[in-house]
């Protein structure tokens, strides 16, 4: 149990990982999509997508043979010639008008059985079909519930041949009821078995049936196998994939599936040419006895095909269909004859195909998201699925192509979810994690920025342009043996959280305490200018000499000790990242220009000042403060000397008398680095009236008597070596 809960849980790993789960979640999407692709819950939604394309499709007013006339069995027609089921000696006067130019085909949806009670009757209607000679009528591939039904006498319809496949048993039975053998005898039948989907509508339409070991024509392809004078030599049929005909009007192929059934395009039923069945039958019977030619708009039937079923509201033959709920059932005959005449196919996208271009679309979509976050990943599905919905539309309307709908958007949609949830995932995990690492680190609005900004923070590690500060509280030793335990604890927890505040003020990142020293840096989290990471670096600085001003008066008037420090910037690149083993790791920086603050720091205690800057941040922080140069400096562990510069304050806020000595102080130690000595003693000790205990004045003062009595090598850089940190 153990170790299956290992596996279970190394599984989801791999799964809730962004890296792998596109190549994870999308086979078992796929998997579920393949076993459930066939069931009845999975395909009504499906249906009801591709009945909103069909009436789409049917709104625009698709085209319409005209050699097609649908004659219905309506209202007019039963008040006119009495209740249904009518005498077969009707149907039989039907025919007889029609006999002197016989339509090319009298598709009659209508079932004949069995005899009826007036033998008389029956021969009627057997001897008039047999005069027209183009009629094709309503047989059913079923068991006969009894004796007296013609299962044998196909009349002129023979099997089919030049076949490839076989058909299941949604279309077929080991036995047929055929019309009475008088009719059958007298022309042509043909199927009319027509099943609806499971959610009852029906969409296609089967064109050939299985009787015994035999595929029969239904009635639509024995419809147009009389129309063109053609037998089963002229048809080939490949099960799922299509059935041509080979007819004067040339090479017809029609997409048929498995069991032998054609994808309607349907039309609104008031496109079609239409007659009511008495009114057709009162026209031509007049006409005839008068002897008289037919109305023109019935002058050509020779050339039409007529199909005759019940409309009547009073009757029960009708069925839901993509365009109407109530649709007369003989109107899917019409539809389909249309479909065929004006190779107005529908096709609908092979699984094969759908699944494998389903498969390269998710793979593609995963790896696209995976480095994105939970945004990307619920509006890239939506934008997918609405140009899908649109494609899958137009591809209807122009090209009667059926792109399957539900589970490819279904799919996409629970596979993109998913990879939402694992980014939300990621990103809360990401979130604790730089919450855990920050909180402490950086101010509460720049805490608040990492978290709505995670990916502005690279914990992997890279190299960003920082500003880089060390502070030091100065002869610590000292003041720590001279304090007892707890108020040296409380000094130091006053001490550092005014020093900490100066460092979140000016957007800086608390790094780490060093014993007493503080470590911090600017640029390591928001991308901003150079030059405003190093001016926000000083400013804090400056702050920070400020406030610890105020905390010395504070512990003066308590009669407590005072603590004095020195600071030191540096401006570099460095390696930013969450380093260090395993099992501890922190948010640092790591480079040379880490090192040299360190060391810029230590120079304080040199130069008996407490602010010291680098070149390169002074460089960047321009004229926003007044500086002045320290000297060539020649830091421990470095061969290179660095110029090296004290902070005064910000240039706004300095009186001009300070202004005016840093500018003479510069004078002389450029006179300095120019070995004119004497000159540069001279003005050095001028600032040293003005600022007597200026020690960088004192200092250089000196080292020019020393060089006036005896000069330097001509080598001499005039740099400064540092021999400790």
């Amino acid at each position: 149990m153990t170790r299956f809960r290992q596996i279970l849980g190394q599984a989801l790993g791999v799964l809730l990982d962004p890296r792998w789960y596109p190549f994870v979640a999308t086979p078992l999407v796929g998997l579920a999509v393949l076993l459930g692709i066939s069931q009845d819950w999975f395909q009504r939604p499906e249906f009801v997508l591709d009945d909103w394309r069909m009436r789409k499709a049917a709104e625009k007013g698709g085209k319409v043979d005209s050699r097609l006339l649908y004659v219905g069995i309506d209202d007019s027609s039963i008040a006119e010639l009495g209740r249904w089921p009518w005498e077969r000696s009707v149907h039989a006067g039907f025919f007889s008008v029609l006999s002197s130019d016989p339509p090319g085909a009298i598709a009659y949806d209508i079932w004949f059985p069995e005899i009826s009670g007036n033998a008389q009757s029956d021969a009627q209607l057997a001897n008039a079909a047999a005069n027209a000679g183009s009629g094709v009528f309503a047989a059913v591939a079923r068991n006969a519930e009894g004796p007296g039904y013609n299962q044998t006498d196909f009349g002129f319809t023979f099997p089919l041949e030049n076949i490839e496949g076989w058909p299941g048993d949604r279309h077929g039975n080991s036995e047929a009821i055929l019309p009475y053998e008088a009719l059958a005898a007298s022309g042509f039948v043909g199927f009319v078995d027509s099943k609806p989907d499971v959610d009852g509508v029906r969409r296609s339409l089967p064109l050939v049936v299985r009787v015994g070991d035999d595929l029969y024509p239904g009635l639509v392809i024995q419809s147009l196998m009389t129309y063109w004078g053609l037998d089963s030599s002229h048809l080939s049929i490949s099960l799922g994939d299509r059935l041509v005909i080979r007819s004067p009007e040339g090479e017809i192929s029609i997409p048929i599936d498995e069991n032998g059934e054609m994808l309607i395009s349907w039309r609104n039923q008031e496109q079609f040419g239409y007659e009511g069945f008495s009114d057709l039958l009162g026209v031509l019977g007049y006409a005839a006895r008068e002897n008289q030619p037919p109305p023109k708009e019935l002058s050509n039937l020779g050339e039409r095909i007529l199909v005759v079923g019940q409309n009547s509201t009073a009757l029960a033959d009708v069925g839901p269909t993509p365009i109407e709920a109530d649709t007369p059932l003989s109107t899917t005959h019409l539809n389909a004859l249309n479909t065929i005449l004006t190779r107005d196919f529908v096709r609908r996208v092979p699984q094969p195909i759908m699944l494998a271009l389903w498969f390269i679309i998710a793979i593609c979509g995963g790896l696209y998201l995976r480095d994105r976050g939970a945004l990307w990943s619920a509006a890239l599905p939506l934008g997918m699925t609405l140009v899908y919905l649109v494609l899958a539309e137009q591809l209807y309307l122009k090209e009667r192509i059926l792109l399957p709908i539900t589970w490819p958007i279904a799919s996409q949609i629970l596979l993109h979810f998913g990879a939402g949830t694992v980014h939300w995932l990621k990103e809360q995990k990401q979130r604790e994690q730089i919450k855990s690492i920050f909180s402490t680190l950086v101010s509460g609005p720049l805490l608040d920025h990492i978290l709505k900004n995670p990916d502005s923070v690279k914990l992997g590690g890279e190299l960003r342009p920082v500003a880089v500060f060390f502070s030091d509280i100065r002869s610590f030793t000292t003041f720590s043996e001279n304090a007892a335990p707890d108020e040296l604890v409380e000094s130091l927890n006053v001490y550092f959280g005014e020093m900490v505040d100066c460092v979140h003020q000016q957007n800086g990142t608390l790094h780490k305490y060093i014993g007493d020293a503080i470590m911090a840096v600017w640029g390591d989290i928001l991308d901003q200018p150079e030059e405003e990471i190093a001016c926000e670096a000083v400013r804090a600085a400056l702050e920070m000499r400020t406030k610890l001003a105020a905390l010395n008066q504070r512990w003066r008037d308590d009669g407590e000790m005072e603590m004095h420090i020195g600071m030191g910037i540096n401006f570099g690149e460095v390696l930013v990242g969450y380093i260090g083993a395993p099992e501890r790791r922190e948010f640092t920086v790591i480079g040379d220009a880490v090192n040299t603050a360190s060391r810029l720091e230590g120079l304080t205690k040199e130069f008996r000042t407490d602010l010291v800057i680098g070149p390169k941040c002074h460089e960047l922080v321009g004229t926003e403060f007044v500086t002045r140069l320290l000297g060539k400096i020649q830091v421990k562990g470095r061969q290179e000397s660095l110029k090296v510069f004290e902070v005064f304050g910000e240039t706004t806020k300095m009186p001009e008398e300070l202004q005016t000595w840093v500018a003479r102080f510069e004078e002389a130690i450029q006179l300095y680095f120019e070995r004119k000595f004497a000159e540069a003693r001279a003005k050095f000790e001028e600032c040293l009236r003005e600022r007597k205990d200026d020690y960088a004045a004192g200092h250089y003062a000196e080292r020019c008597r020393e060089f006036e009595a005896e000069p330097p090598p001509a080598q001499w850089s005039g740099n400064y070596v540092m021999t400790s940190k």
